[in-house]
């Protein structure tokens, strides 16, 4: 939230209203909209929690793997799959039961990975805690 202390032309939100009440989130949303609008801020929000988000986000992006999956175009009005609906929750529910499928498919292409002991550069397992 140090980021809300001065002025920002862009500001990075990963998960910042996990905790916050309806009413606090949908206050803080509030503040970041007359944010935008009036100092012309962007603001690039992270969230797994989707209530109130429709109205107010501009844009839209769904990554996995470092990937764009969703929202090329990036404009909501330009996605298909949000087009006439008024809640995000089921249209982010099949997105990510997808992508859900295809990682584990690909988990599967790839095979096992090779389990790397995180304390074999160390004379000991207790020496790794204290980086002797």
């Amino acid at each position: 939230c140090l980021g809300l202390l001065k002025p920002y032309e862009v500001l990075l939100c990963d998960e910042i209203t996990v905790d916050l009440d309806i009413l606090g989130r949908l206050d803080l949303l509030k503040f970041f909209e007359e944010e935008c609008e009036e100092r012309g801020a962007t603001i690039i929000y992270a969230t797994h929690i989707f209530d109130g988000m429709h109205d107010w986000m501009t844009h839209l992006a769904f990554i996995s793997n470092g990937e764009l999956k969703y929202g090329q175009g990036g404009r909501k009005e330009d996605i298909e799959e949000i087009k006439g609906i008024d809640h995000l929750l089921s249209t982010i529910e099949d997105w990510l039961r997808v992508d859900r499928d295809e990682t584990k498919a690909r988990k599967l292409l790839e095979g096992p990975k090779k389990r790397v002991d995180p304390y074999a550069h160390f004379g000991s397992r207790q020496m790794s805690y204290y980086g002797c």
